[in-house]
């Protein structure tokens, strides 16, 4: 917390007129790629929903390394498609494409420049890419940066969120509630607040302060504003809280409510699902009823990639 007169931090945070947010920042990036491919003639609309890459467009993506046969592949999105930004009124490149062309830049920032050489919204588009990829420890530069240098500035908290997202893959516990509280307390939570009180409530959950968890979690139900992945990810965290407790009941009903309301989200509708059939086969005795939520589990499209439905393939031939 911080000591006498006003904390690090909070004039950024009072800055309520210029708040940003992830897909705000994302999406100042995506408008300013996809109007440097449309003023060199790479890109152009086709349609109203959809981008098509001209034939000069094709030569610069070999050009630069983007891999538009991998885009093409790509059978569970659309390769070009416009997506309008809210905040800019206006559209940019999303799909297949727009991933790759992503995915193409922000790896040749990290393998080219250090972080003292970008600026601080560099650093936080790039970072949380390198952490959607698993690059944890090129993350942790640029998060770790952004925390130190750049501690005024607007992007402030990506490098708090990011840390304590490392440090909670890293089961450090308690370092990711110290370094979520430091945060908190210095109102050093402008656009990432979901994401550093998500990170926080796992934090308490982690080191078995359930109360203060559960309070946390339920704050995050509560707020309709951050609705949707969180919303399910904090539903499954209180199944997993009344589990460890030994409230099995509670437990299945938490993690329905995830599974049931929150379907889309895989990466915790799988979880829950999973979690549930364990319960019902090992805590509850109703092995019938679990493997006919094993069976309705994986007959979801978007589950049956997931690694919980290879661990859910196991239950079932184990029951």
């Amino acid at each position: 917390a911080g000591g006498g007169g006003a904390p690090e931090g909070a004039g950024v945070a009072g800055r309520r007129d210029v708040r940003r947010g992830p897909a705000h920042l994302a999406g100042q990036v995506g408008i300013a790629v996809t109007d440097s491919l449309t003023q060199h003639g790479h890109l152009e609309p086709k349609g109203a929903r959809d981008w098509k890459l001209t034939a000069s467009g094709e030569l610069f993506c070999a050009r630069v390394g983007v891999d538009l046969g991998e885009a093409r592949r790509a059978s569970t999105r659309h390769f070009a498609r416009q997506c309008l930004d809210w905040s800019e009124r206006r559209p940019h490149i999303s799909g297949a494409l727009g991933a790759a062309i992503a995915d193409t830049f922000f790896k040749k920032v990290s393998a080219n420049y250090k972080a003292e050489e970008l600026s601080p919204t560099i650093l936080a588009v790039v970072g949380d890419h390198l952490l959607a990829k698993g690059e944890t420890a090129k993350a942790a530069a640029y998060f770790e940066y952004i925390k130190e240098h750049n501690r005024s500035s607007e992007y402030a908290d990506f490098g708090f969120a990011g840390l304590a997202e490392i440090l909670l893959q890293q089961k450090k516990f308690k370092e990711a509630l110290e370094l979520c509280n430091e945060a908190v307390d210095n109102q050093i939570t402008m656009s990432k607040e979901k994401e550093i009180k998500f990170a926080r409530a796992r934090a308490l959950a982690e080191t078995q302060a359930y109360p203060d968890a559960k309070k946390a979690f339920e704050e995050i139900l509560q707020t309709k504003e951050w609705r949707g992945e969180a919303t399910a990810g904090s539903l499954y965290w209180l199944g997993v809280m009344e589990e460890r407790q030994g409230r099995n009941a509670e437990a299945v009903a938490y993690y329905r409510r995830c599974y049931q309301t929150w379907k889309k989200y895989e990466f915790w509708s799988a979880k829950a699902y999973l979690a549930t059939a364990r319960v019902l086969a090992d805590k509850l005795g109703q092995k019938p009823e679990a493997k006919l939520l094993l069976a309705e589990m994986l007959s979801k499209d978007r589950i049956k990639d997931t690694p919980e439905a290879s661990e859910a393939k196991s239950l079932n031939t184990r029951l």
